[in-house]
């Protein structure tokens, strides 16, 4: 593992299938990967090699560790569903589908997009009443923040 990737630790928000639950989620999984420092593998701003491409550990250093926050945001985002019920199932294969024979092991960005082209509000009412339940939400006693 390349040096500095150990900051990849900590708690996962789940996500399960809800549509009303995805804006919600994306906030909070958008800004704790930016936190992590893979929002833009997530985003598919950041281009991921493929894995059968040789790499050289000198002269490659930012496609290497793009590959590997690559692997941990694939990871990440197979861990946040929950797949106890059908709809974080379905959104467990969204980000399945991701697998490539370029990818084998998932490409993050692909699963992403799958996710927000399935769970993203389209119509106006439905992004006011989300944008709504999002902002007027709190916190309970002995709940952690996003």
């Amino acid at each position: 593992m390349a040096e500095g990737t150990e900051r990849y630790t900590g708690r996962i928000t789940p996500f399960d299938g809800k549509k009303k639950e995805w804006v919600t989620f994306e906030e909070k999984f958008c800004a704790r990967t930016k936190r992590k420092g893979f929002l833009e593998v997530l985003t598919g701003r950041t281009t991921i090699p493929a894995d059968n491409e040789l790499l050289d550990p000198v002269t490659d250093v930012l496609l290497i560790e793009a590959k590997e926050q690559n692997e941990y945001a694939y990871s990440k985002l197979i861990e946040a569903m929950d797949t106890k019920k059908a709809g974080g199932r379905i959104a467990f294969d969204i980000i399945k589908r991701s697998k490539t024979t370029d990818h084998p092991y998932g490409n993050a960005g692909v699963a992403w997009k799958g996710l927000k082209r399935k769970y993203t509000p389209k119509t106006g009412p439905s992004l006011t009443k989300i944008n709504k339940q999002f902002y007027s939400s709190k916190l309970k006693k002995k709940q952690d923040g996003p």
